[in-house]
């Protein structure tokens, strides 16, 4: 993702657009190993990127642009899958064996 006017870059870990190709993304998201360095959200904001995840230390992290596109607010669910339990994809995502935590998730989407 590059924007030349605003001087702008950005390189997310992963990036989805839903319901059809854009320029650029609706949801991105950032595993973090480190703190500090650039504000990616600032640089996602310049892309006016709705949705910003960030994974960092063994927690997932939902970022929601607002509405008037001026900054991002933290939220404990994600606008674009509003049905996507979050707590649930934080505890199935901390579980070392993928096959179980899949299994982990699935029987977490019967329950609710």
């Amino acid at each position: 993702m590059r924007r030349a006017l605003q001087q702008a870059g950005a390189e997310p870990d992963e990036s989805w657009c839903l319901d059809e190709e854009k320029e650029f993304p609706d949801l991105v998201l950032e595993i973090a190993l480190t703190s500090g360095g650039v504000n990616k959200l600032e640089l996602y904001r310049r892309f006016q990127v709705p949705e910003v995840w960030f994974w960092r230390e063994g927690r997932l992290r939902v970022f929601v642009l607002r509405p008037d596109g001026s900054a991002y607010q933290e939220v404990s669910r994600s606008r674009l899958l509003p049905k996507l339990d979050i707590t649930l994809l934080d505890r199935c995502a901390s579980i070392r064996s993928w096959q179980q935590a899949r299994r982990q998730f699935r029987a977490g989407l019967k329950a609710s």
